[in-house]
């Protein structure tokens, strides 16, 4: 596909633009720019990426690369690209770095998920016993206030 056969494309400002297979092989994505806006690309896995780094990352100074918005992975607010002020000629090494560094996510067999399920269950019921040994000692507690009142 070309960009020029884009509806959006005297309009639009986007790095990596899915049309233009040039800005996908040597673009890079800074969190704060544009987003391709066409919905026929919004359930892409590196644009459903973008969109969350543009969210959640803190330091929008640092730059991704497609094969890094491609990588399954956990995005948070800590979540780092690639510095612009490294060497580009390491560029494969440092993308390898932060792959190594932002693991794909993995599916949870069976097992997993009970173990996961029991551990939620005991951490709700230890939080209700909490819940209830605050409300009998504030019961106590204001029943002596009662007593000492009517007194």
């Amino acid at each position: 596909m070309k960009a020029e056969y884009c509806i959006k494309y005297d309009s639009c400002n986007c790095p990596l633009c899915p049309m233009d297979e040039e800005s996908l092989r040597n673009g890079v994505f800074y969190p704060d720019d544009e987003i391709c806006p066409l919905q026929a690309f919004c359930h892409e896995q590196w644009i459903r990426n973008q969109r969350k780094i543009s969210k959640k990352v803190r330091n929008k100074d640092f730059y991704f690369t497609k094969k890094m918005l491609e990588r399954n992975c956990i995005i948070t607010s800590a979540t780092e690209g690639q510095d612009p002020d490294h060497d580009l000629s390491e560029k494969d090494v440092d993308e390898e770095h932060w792959f190594k560094q932002h693991p794909e996510k993995h599916k949870l067999n069976e097992a997993q998920k009970a173990e996961i399920g029991l551990r939620l269950k005991r951490g709700l019921d230890l939080k209700e016993k909490r819940t209830n040994g605050r409300e009998n000692s504030r019961s106590n507690s204001q029943s002596a206030r009662d007593i000492t009142i009517k007194l």
